[in-house]
């Protein structure tokens, strides 16, 4: 194996580098607006990007990856279940006891 100095490396260029997307929109809008639009792509699945792509050009672009749409309410209930499982539990091992009842 033979030992290179570090300035003879080549960099590789990282995905930043590599984009094929270099050109940049602004759009002015309100709050309630820019709400609205946040929303209707988090529903979709897609970036706030590959939403504005998908209404203006009728595809999102071959990168966009649809995410699973998240059920917000659903997520909250069940991360409190969670945090009362473990606040149980904590209690339960302070207070000497080896085993969690379940009530």
């Amino acid at each position: 194996m033979t030992e290179s100095k570090a300035g003879d490396r080549k960099k590789k260029a990282h995905g930043s580098n590599q984009r094929q997307r270099t050109k940049t929109a602004m759009v002015r809008m309100t709050p309630e607006e820019s709400a609205a639009i946040t929303e209707r792509a988090q529903n979709a699945g897609l970036s706030a990007a590959a939403y504005f792509r998908a209404c203006a050009l009728g595809d999102s672009g071959p990168r966009a990856k649809r995410a699973t749409p998240v059920n917000r309410a659903l997520l909250s209930e069940a991360l409190a279940d969670l945090n009362r499982v473990g606040r149980a539990m904590v209690l339960h091992t302070y207070h000497g006891e080896k085993h969690l009842h379940v009530v």
